[in-house]
């Protein structure tokens, strides 16, 4: 059987993506109320995406994918599939095996695969370099889906590290305003989940 290929995963999230970023630049046409509550499901499904790219190239490439660039991952442990590469890493060093893995926090992903990926490949340094983004949206995430006080706590810290201050604002005009920001917040989430996941497949 040939090695899982990263091409299938890249074209297949940065569509998705791209997608996304159709639904948000058609915003303009309806109220603004329904561009919030739109706007808080494309950051849902983005986030979704992205949780699911970043687990996909770590099963793949200690699968045996190659980088898009030709280039071969570092590992410490290598699987013949996805499924023996999830259970690897659940596994592998462990001194009792872990239930689940976890991939939105740079910290979480590190212990996901710290066993199984070297940390000098590009998967690992991609998600440390980019960690703070990845928290960021995953934060403004867990406010959409969930409303809980944490998470509205987290939110409330995001807000104050973009705008420098705290601000009372809804989350549908923290992702669709410009004010105060160079693009809105939705906006760049998508840019940068796009090249998060580009940077991580070598693309």
């Amino acid at each position: 059987m040939p090695p899982p290929s990263l091409n299938r995963t890249y074209s297949y999230y940065s569509d998705e993506i791209a997608k996304l970023q159709q639904v948000v630049s058609a915003l303009r046409q309806v109220p603004a109320a329904t561009q919030y509550l739109v706007a808080e499901i494309v950051l849902i499904r983005s986030a979704s995406l992205l949780e699911s790219a970043i687990a996909e190239v770590a099963y793949k490439i200690t699968a045996g994918a190659l980088y898009l660039d030709g280039t071969a991952p570092i590992l410490l442990h290598r699987a013949n599939s996805m499924h023996a590469a999830r259970t690897a890493m659940l596994s592998v060093g462990r001194s009792r095996q872990r239930q689940f893995l976890k991939w939105t926090r740079a910290n979480y992903i590190a212990d996901s695969v710290g066993y199984v990926i070297d940390p000098a490949d590009n998967y690992r340094v991609v998600c440390t370099r980019v960690g703070s983004v990845i928290s960021e949206i995953f934060k403004v995430r867990n406010f959409a889906a969930h409303r809980s006080t944490t998470s509205r706590n987290e939110f409330r810290n995001v807000v104050r590290s973009i705008y420098g201050r705290n601000r009372r604002m809804q989350l549908g005009y923290f992702l669709l305003s410009s004010d105060y920001v160079p693009v809105p917040n939705i906006n760049r989430y998508l840019v940068q989940t796009r090249v998060i996941i580009s940077d991580l497949t070598k693309r």
